[in-house]
Order: C-alpha cells, then sequence, then structure tokens
C-alpha cells in the first residue's frame, strides 16, 4: 500500500509540473479547487484561514462553495481527472 500510494503521489507530482507548464491559470485553479473538495469531503471549506491570520493576504467572507462540480470539472485542463483515475487505480483497496 505504501509503494502504491508513493507512486500516486510521484503521478500527481508529474502531472502538477506539466500542467504549471502547459495550462492557463483558470484551468489549473479548477484543478485546484478539485483536488482540495476531493479532499475537504464538504461543499464548503475555508480558504486562506491561516495565511490571513498571520496578515500575509486579505479575503472578504472567506468560505468557498463548490455550487456545480461537473461544471468545474468541466473547465479544469486534463490533468485533475489524469490524477484522479490514476490515483484510484493505484490506492484501491
Amino acid at each position: 500500500m505504501l509503494q502504491r500510494f508513493s507512486q500516486a503521489l510521484m503521478n500527481q507530482i508529474s502531472q502538477s509540473i506539466l500542467c504549471t507548464n502547459l495550462h492557463r491559470i483558470d484551468r489549473r485553479l479548477a484543478r485546484w479547487l478539485l483536488m482540495t473538495h476531493d479532499r475537504a469531503g464538504t461543499d464548503e471549506f475555508e480558504l486562506a484561514g491561516i495565511l490571513q491570520k498571520a496578515a500575509l493576504i486579505r479575503y472578504s467572507r472567506g468560505t468557498l462553495t463548490v455550487v456545480d462540480r461537473n461544471r468545474l470539472e468541466a473547465s479544469s485542463c486534463e490533468c485533475y481527472a489524469v490524477v484522479k483515475k490514476e490515483s484510484e487505480r493505484l490506492l484501491q483497496a
């Protein structure tokens, strides 16, 4: 399991490097939001609270809600689907 997790992580890192060099920022942001949504386990999550508390950034209201996941996936670059599919394959129990 540890070896499969390591492989999934390496795939994600490699895909992220490619993504950063190939895709527009809006598509990369959609990918990042989808990955965060996967890990948060909820449609609403607070953003950047630690950075704001440290006075590194300012933002208003601070909570992001994923309203239409299907459209968010459609606006993301293909990197999200590549990493998700490979991670699911490697990490199936």
